[in-house]
């Protein structure tokens, strides 16, 4: 987290009203495809059980936006302003979720913390789902010689826009640490976690072991990680003692390659870059799901490529001797089996029959009753 060295710290009692989206009941609706809207967190609360997904989360207000049809939304906090540091840009975390209460909030996006400019997420939308937007002021807890603890709060921007469809991943072809060109054509047909970062940025290391165990997790179900270092270039060469080192020390198991010299185009077909780490969820056809900016740990990322992983698990079904054999392949991931008497009722319930397993495919054998049951897979 970045420290800022000021001669003063304003702390003094905001005069101002609590804002009226301070809790998430009150949110206030976005309406729009290309919106942007004013609002501030002075006086704000964080609300009992609600998600502080950073730590250091507090002084938060909330907004919503119902997508009208699958496609890919941005949403920026540029232009936020903090009070306690005037002249600065707003300390604060955006979190975007679905669901209808707090208890009930599942993260879709998030972007940590920032000073030097506001925050931004993007990611892609479910038609008619309805995303809870956040915006927290960081909690500081301060230290005897620089400032006191305190929440930052000021005047919030918050930016939204959409567009239908989802955008393609731009190709591209840069020199690995070995020297060898790397094409990102080499991994059509995979789920690709695209990491833009840096030797030398605490938060991109600081993540390397989630990007570590998600490859060696779901690499045998088509996922890839690929790191793209952007450090600086050395004597007009990509520095590859200097990123070799880093996978070595951190035992990278995924392919790695460098955007400098030669690969500032590439750095600029993904938005140029202006934070790291900077994350793109690639699906099999080539299409960005969702961008993260800043540290995300392993749970975040398995949340956004699972769907991806088995969006076409194929199931098998078969009937012989009054019984039902549903057969699906061996993955990394975790499924049950549910059923349901009622497919309008919406209830489903784990089947208490035993998953068996041939070493190629996972199946159950179900008794033919009398009586209609509705089944399927449940990723865990």
């Amino acid at each position: 987290m970045m420290a800022i060295t000021l001669a003063t710290l304003k702390l003094t009692p905001a005069a101002f009203a609590q804002p009226v989206n301070d809790n998430f009941t009150n949110a206030i609706q976005i309406i729009g495809t290309n919106a942007t809207v004013a609002g501030s967190n002075i006086g704000a609360t964080m609300e009992p059980g609600e998600p502080d997904d950073y730590g250091y989360d507090g002084k938060s207000v909330w907004w919503y936006w119902q997508a009208p049809a699958k496609g890919y939304l941005t949403i920026s906090t540029d232009g936020s302003l903090s009070t306690i540091y005037p002249g600065y840009s707003l300390y604060a975390d955006l979190e975007i979720y679905t669901g209808n209460s707090v208890p009930d909030l599942t993260l879709v996006a998030s972007g940590g913390d920032d000073a030097s400019n506001g925050l931004s997420v993007s990611f892609a939308t479910v038609a008619g789902t309805i995303y809870r937007i956040a915006v927290d002021g960081v909690n500081f807890e301060g230290d005897a010689y620089d400032y006191p603890a305190y929440t930052d709060e000021g005047t919030i921007s918050l930016s939204l826009n959409y567009s239908p469809g989802l955008p393609s991943a731009s190709p591209w072809a840069l020199p690995d640490i070995s020297g060898q060109e790397l094409y990102s054509t080499n991994f059509a047909g995979d789920v690709v976690v695209l990491n833009f970062w840096a030797t030398w940025c605490g938060p991109c290391c600081d993540e390397l072991p989630a990007l570590i165990a998600l490859q060696q997790m779901y690499a045998p179900d088509g996922l890839t990680v690929i790191g793209l270092s952007v450090d600086d270039a050395t004597n007009n060469a990509p520095p590859f003692d200097l990123v070799s080192q880093t996978v070595a020390q951190y035992g990278i198991n995924y392919p790695v390659a460098m955007t400098r010299p030669l690969g500032y185009s590439v750095e600029n077909a993904y938005g140029g870059i202006p934070y790291i780490p900077n994350t793109f969820i690639i699906d099999r056809q080539n299409l960005i799901e969702q961008v993260f900016v800043g540290e995300q740990d392993y749970s975040t990322y398995e949340q956004a490529i699972l769907p991806l992983l088995y969006a076409n698990l194929t199931v098998n079904v078969s009937v012989a001797n009054g019984m039902i054999h549903l057969s699906w392949p061996v993955t990394q991931a975790s499924f049950v089996v549910q059923s349901s008497g009622d497919l309008s009722s919406g209830a489903w319930s784990t089947d208490s029959t035993t998953t068996q397993s041939d070493g190629v495919n996972n199946f159950i054998d179900i008794a033919v009753g009398a009586s209609n049951r509705f089944y399927r897979l449940h990723l865990q």
